[in-house]
């Protein structure tokens, strides 16, 4: 038997058993004639997120002697992060007598594998006052933390520190400001990064291409494909993933097409994710039928796969096709997830189909989704749709989480205008108002609405109030929404007054100051 073919029938065991007890030994034997199956076994263990066998193996080397093993604890540390076991592997981490760069490069790498952003950052800072000089695997790492946390200020101080000691030219380096800067919409930056390399992987194309994409740029998105295609580079998926998404944002859909005829020219229909985005495009861009192909062609469909083809039927629904197109979901090997409920409810709220609503509320209480806040802002929007206000009321009133997501506020004051029922969507907003919860333009859209309809002046005034407050009293929307309240309410004099206090109107505004003129007169 070799040692991984141990450690697959040990990590199967359940804990406390005989044989488990016996395989431990056995481990331990076969290691403590080779010690470096311990390495080995312990990149088993990550791979197949193990954690089981990698605290039996963290045991062996615990009984071998190896606890000050740098090598040895550093492989543990890796172990214990990749298995989303955070917490010991910071315990070993302090519990260490020796630590060398690795150690520290690890427990960064391990953070942002495990979503602790602030920790990374934490254990960087750690690492800089224990007098050790970061390599460029370390500011890879603390680059992807300041990525995802959007942490702007430390990532430029890192590109400094990166060309104070000289390896902003490092590829990995270079490529993971690029990253950086790209994520965070500093395109400029991106692109000077991009420029002053000297060598640029795929990467890096790709980087810069989805730097452009998220800051609305699909043409520069394109260009850059172009200029690829022109010096020759060979496209991964990701490359493809990107630009597609630039031609959905430009509704390019000539340049999407071509990019269909590369995708398979490349042979990389057998990626669902890059099948999904190309699916994406044409929906966006209006063409069904082209989407529909390609959702076909999908091998192995996932959970997004179904998702984007659900949301497409937000235009052109009815109930018989959403129910079909269900069922041959359910056919599927493929899990509900969260998203797919919250597109099926809003779907119902679109047919005004209380019935199939109900339906799919009771399967997603089956598989377990009931506190999730989109599901419940989703549920509060088809029974406000659909003339069930109680029901809206009953899901806002028993999800605690809710008292904090404005989404959901929004949902029932919005519910309750569009029921008549004006004087409750005025409560429901002087309750929000009264957690502190912060507001957003469509809440104060929604309860304008409603004050309007129920023609209160001196709530209306309150609210306008809350506006300046706020500091949504720049809004064109909530701006001409006030109007047309102190219009609606004969409160001319007051609405000259407002006008006046706003410097840049546009033409339409104008013509409007002039119409109230008119009216006083």
């Amino acid at each position: 038997m070799t040692n991984l073919g141990l450690a697959v029938r040990t990590s199967q065991l359940k804990v406390g058993s005989p044989k488990l007890q016996l395989q431990q030994d056995l481990l331990w034997w076969f290691c403590r004639k080779d010690p470096s199956r311990i390495a080995t076994a312990l990149c088993f263990s990550e791979s197949t997120k193990s954690y089981l066998l990698g605290t039996q193996l963290h045991a062996c080397v615990i009984k071998l002697g190896h606890t000050n093993d740098v090598f040895s604890q550093n492989n543990l540390i890796k172990m214990y992060t990749k298995c989303r076991y955070l917490g010991d592997a910071f315990k070993l981490f302090h519990d260490m007598v020796e630590r060398n760069l690795v150690s520290w490069t690890l427990m960064i790498s391990g953070s942002v594998q495990n979503g602790e952003f602030q920790v990374g950052l934490e254990v960087y800072l750690d690492l800089i006052r224990s007098g050790l000089r970061p390599n460029e695997f370390t500011l890879g790492s603390i680059l992807k933390i300041c990525a995802s946390a959007g942490s702007y200020e430390f990532g430029s101080s890192i590109h400094c520190f990166a060309l104070k000691i000289g390896i902003e030219l490092n590829l990995y380096v270079g490529s993971s400001i690029l990253n950086m800067y790209a994520k965070l919409e500093d395109i400029g930056s991106a692109k000077a990064v991009f420029e002053s390399m000297p060598i640029v992987d795929v990467g890096c194309w790709n980087a810069i291409i989805g730097g452009y994409v998220q800051c609305g740029y699909g043409i520069h998105a394109w260009k850059i494909v172009s200029l690829m295609l022109t010096r020759c580079i060979s496209m991964d998926q990701f490359t493809f993933i990107n630009a597609l998404k630039g031609c959905s944002v430009t509704g390019n859909l000539d340049c999407g097409k071509q990019l269909h005829g590369l995708v398979i020219q490349s042979d990389m229909e057998h990626s669902t994710s890059l099948m999904n985005c190309l699916m994406d495009m044409y929906f966006k861009n209006g063409m069904k039928d082209s989407a529909l192909k390609v959702f076909d062609r999908i091998q192995n469909k996932d959970v997004i796969s179904w998702n984007t083809t659900f949301a497409s039927l937000s235009q052109h629904a009815n109930a018989r096709k959403l129910a079909d197109l269900f069922h041959e979901f359910r056919l599927d090997t493929v899990k509900p997830n969260d998203i797919t409920f919250s597109i099926l409810f809003r779907l119902c709220a679109e047919l005004v189909d209380l019935e199939l609503g109900l339906q799919f509320f009771c399967l997603a209480l089956q598989f377990g989704f009931h506190d999730e806040t989109n599901i419940a802002s989703s549920l509060i929007n088809m029974f406000s749709r659909c003339n069930a206000m109680g029901l809206a009321s009953l899901i806002f009133d028993n999800n605690a989480v809710l008292l904090q997501n404005i989404t959901a506020w929004n949902e029932l004051i919005s519910g309750y205008t569009l029921n008549y029922s004006y004087m409750e969507a005025l409560k429901v907003f002087v309750n929000l108002w009264g957690l502190g919860v912060e507001l957003n333009e469509y809440t104060f859209s929604s309860v304008l609405e409603a004050c309007s309809k129920y023609e209160n002046q001196q709530i209306f005034r309150q609210i306008h109030g809350a506006i300046i407050k706020s500091g949504f009293s720049s809004s064109g929307y909530l701006f001409s929404l006030l109007i047309n309240g102190y219009v609606k309410f004969g409160l001319l004099d007051d609405c000259f007054e407002f006008f006046d206090g706003h410097e840049k109107l546009d033409l339409h505004f104008e013509l409007l100051r002039q119409y109230c003129r008119l009216s006083s007169n």
